[in-house]
């Protein structure tokens, strides 16, 4: 009985470690919540779901430090720092062949600068004032995504389907 409880520990040991312990919050209103009592989630988590592996830190519900997601070859698919649930500092997106995706600076909740890149490595567009509209791809050249700025604030948002239809706009 006791090599069974020992081999039965030792197995959920190796369920927790980096890259498996999955966090137990869920997300409304742009919070984050402790899946069993409905608090303010604390705490970080480091866990893979569906071959790509996501790391990040929540306190008091709301996203601070580094977010980082990773595709489930291994290579990263972003890196987005967090100040109070914002992003703060320079985010940085890639495709899954490693070229950069996007290169976005935020202070004080505003766009400062970025650069979008297309999957063969060439600049697709810029802001450098905090004024003018990003777009980013899918692999397949389609937009992905197109956002305008004015004064670091975003305006207005277009999602569309990889096949290139409008999936939302606001």
């Amino acid at each position: 009985m006791k090599q069974l409880l020992l081999i039965f520990i030792v197995s959920l040991a190796g369920c927790v470690g980096p890259g498996n312990n999955a966090p137990d919050f869920v997300m409304r209103n742009g919070m984050y919540y402790h899946a069993a009592t409905g608090e303010p989630y604390n705490g970080t988590f480091d866990y893979t779901s569906e071959g790509s592996r996501y790391r990040g830190t929540i306190a008091s519900g709301k996203r601070e430090g580094v977010f980082a997601e990773w595709y489930p070859g291994g290579r990263k698919k972003f890196e987005i720092p967090y100040r109070n649930n914002r992003p703060d500092g320079r985010a940085v997106t890639w495709f899954e062949n490693g070229e950069v995706r996007s290169d976005i600076t935020f202070a004080n909740n505003r766009l400062v600068r970025g650069v979008t890149y297309s999957s063969d490595g060439r600049e697709a567009s810029r802001i450098t004032d905090g004024t003018g509209t990003l777009t980013a791809y899918f692999n397949n050249g389609r937009p992905s995504w197109e956002k305008t700025y004015q004064d670091g604030v975003r305006v207005r948002q277009r999602i569309f389907h990889d096949d290139g239809t409008l999936k939302s706009e606001n």
